[in-house]
Order: C-alpha cells, then structure tokens, then sequence
C-alpha cells in the first residue's frame, strides 16, 4: 500500500518536473516570436479594433465645396479646434453647471455666435456645410455645442429665414456678435419638449403690435 502512494508520488513529481522543464524550453522560442504590430501602421479598420479611431479615413469629410470652400473651412476650423483644446476645461464647466465668462467671450471672438448670418449683418454667412464643418469642434464640449447651437438652430433662425428685412437690421447683428442670446420657447404641460405639440401661437393684437 505505501509502495504504491510511494510510486504514485513519484509519478506526480516526475510530471511536474517534466512541465516545468517544458515550460522553460519553451520561454526562448515564445521570446523570440515578432513583437505585436503597432496599431500606427495598421490599416484604419485594424486599428479601430485596437481602439483607435481614424476619423478622416472612416468618416471623410463631404466633398460638397470646391476646393477653396475646404481651404475656407479649415481655416475657419483650425482656431476653434485650437481654443477648445487651449481654453475650454469641460471637467470645470460639468462641475460648475456654467461656461465661464472668459470663455463666453472667446466664442464671441472667433464669429462662433453668428456662423451662418449674412456678412451684412455681421455674421460669418456659412453654408450648411461649413457650418457643419465648424460643429465638428464644437462638439468636443457638449455644453458649449448645445448653447451656440440652440442660439443659432432654434433661437435665431426664425428672424434669419422668415423676418422681415426690419427685424433682421434690428436684431441679427447683436446676434451675431453674442451680445445678445436668441431662445426657443419649447416645453408646456401638454407637449413636454415635442415642438410639433405645441398650442401657444402668437397672434397680433388688436393695437396691430
């Protein structure tokens, strides 16, 4: 009985032994093997799977302008990109629940209130491509993307599309330069935030204001 624990013991050693004796054998030739590829030189599809995105190859950019439209809207591009990366403290922003003065002021600065207003009343007069253009460094901080472009989606573009040549002279230059933020009346207790719920309509009165 204990002849064969005996024997069997020596059986497990000797099959330990043998795999580490493997194992080590073994150490070189895994070492030797070529180094793991460097995602840089990889095809764009590879490097995704290495959690790399390479924007301009995956999403290009539309080829709707001509060739001076794209020198335009990057150069145009190039300072908002910059700033953002410069200026802008997101982490700070989502903490304070605000977008600090000195930063307000920067947008001002760069035309980022009045990107698709005429020249004539002061704004940058994109098209919808370019200014699509521009949103792509915005959206680096959603607060900051969310209050330009309410201001100039929602806010102002009823003046821009539809105002009488009166009210855009009145209202669209300090518009354009941020001095003044355009609204969008959107939520009551029937529609919650679907616009096309909405049943307040403004209608002139009888004075004809």
């Amino acid at each position: 009985m204990l002849a064969r624990a005996s024997s069997a013991a020596s059986r497990v050693r000797a099959s330990v032994s043998g795999t580490r004796a493997f194992r080590s054998s073994a150490a070189p030739a895994l070492a030797a093997k070529a180094p793991l590829a460097n995602p840089a030189d990889l095809s764009p599809l590879k490097q995704f799977f290495y959690g790399r995105l390479d924007g301009p190859a995956l999403f290009p950019f539309p080829s709707a302008l001509s060739a001076d439209e794209r020198e335009a809207a990057t150069a145009l591009a190039e300072p908002v990109g910059k700033f953002f990366a410069d200026k802008v403290n997101s982490a700070q922003i989502d903490w304070d629940h605000k977008i600090p003065e000195e930063v307000m002021q920067g947008l001002r600065d760069l035309g980022l209130f009045g990107l698709q207003i005429e020249e004539r009343h002061g704004g940058l007069g994109l098209s919808n491509t370019e200014y699509a253009r521009i949103v792509e460094e915005l959206v680096t901080d959603p607060s900051i993307a969310v209050t330009l472009m309410a201001h100039q989606s929602i806010g102002l573009k009823g003046i821009l599309m539809f105002g009488t040549e009166e009210q855009k002279a009145k209202y669209l230059p300090k518009l354009a330069s941020g001095e003044h933020m355009a609204s969008f009346c959107l939520t009551e207790p029937g529609a919650g935030s679907d616009a096309a719920g909405i049943t307040t309509r403004a209608v002139p009165a009888d004075d004809g204001s």
